[in-house]
């Protein structure tokens, strides 16, 4: 790794300028303000050239892919939103003959306001989940919503409290809040309906503390 370098602030730079105005040398300078002499006489340099002390601001290193390159690589992107910077990069490589790197690509991916988009993740499942779908579907589906709303029974658990589940489901905490939480909702939603046999469902929901 080769020796860093930094840049002068420019009230530091104002400073050498008027010390030097003062009759004083780059040496002397250079001591006063534990500095390398080279940098003052630098400084000064550049001052007696431009008239100010301001460094002008640099070009730069120049860009490895050119406008043209560049909108290639957006049409890539707008073609394929799915497509990785590291393959998009082996692909321009091939174009332009030259060594390029992924986060290039993303650079010039974020500047035409393009971010990249992976497919959403959605849970397995295998035959057997899709057989045992199919099937309660079909069992079913002769009822009606209101029908199928009302087809629960209440059970109790070690709390004490009465619930309401689906026939088949296992009585633990966790399910039976969330149970309870849904069947609330859609009793609610059926009766702003105007629906005459859910308010028997809706008191069949509440939790009701045994006696």
């Amino acid at each position: 790794m080769g020796r860093q370098r930094h840049q002068y602030s420019h009230d530091l730079r104002v400073l050498f300028v008027q010390k030097h105005h003062r009759g004083l040398g780059y040496k002397k300078i250079a001591k006063i303000l534990e500095m390398s002499a080279g940098s003052v006489r630098n400084i000064v340099k550049y001052y007696k050239k431009h008239g100010h002390s301001v460094v002008s601001p640099r070009s730069g290193r120049k860009k490895i892919t050119d406008v043209r390159q560049d909108r290639r690589i957006v049409r890539e992107v707008e073609a394929n939103r799915f497509v990785s910077a590291t393959r998009l990069a082996v692909q321009v490589e091939a174009n332009i003959g030259r060594k390029i790197s992924a986060w290039t690509i993303r650079a010039r991916i974020h500047a035409a306001g393009l971010n990249g988009r992976t497919a959403r993740k959605n849970p397995y499942l295998s035959k057997k989940h899709r057989r045992a779908r199919l099937a309660y579907a079909k069992k079913y589906d002769h009822l009606t919503a209101e029908q199928f709303f009302l087809l629960t029974k209440p059970g109790s658990s070690s709390m004490g409290r009465l619930a309401v589940y689906r026939y088949g489901t296992g009585l633990t905490r966790l399910s039976l809040t969330s149970v309870y939480c849904r069947r609330l909702r859609v009793a609610a939603s059926l009766s702003w309906c105007g629906l005459p046999s859910v308010a028997t469902a809706s008191a069949r929901c509440t939790f009701v503390r045994k006696a």
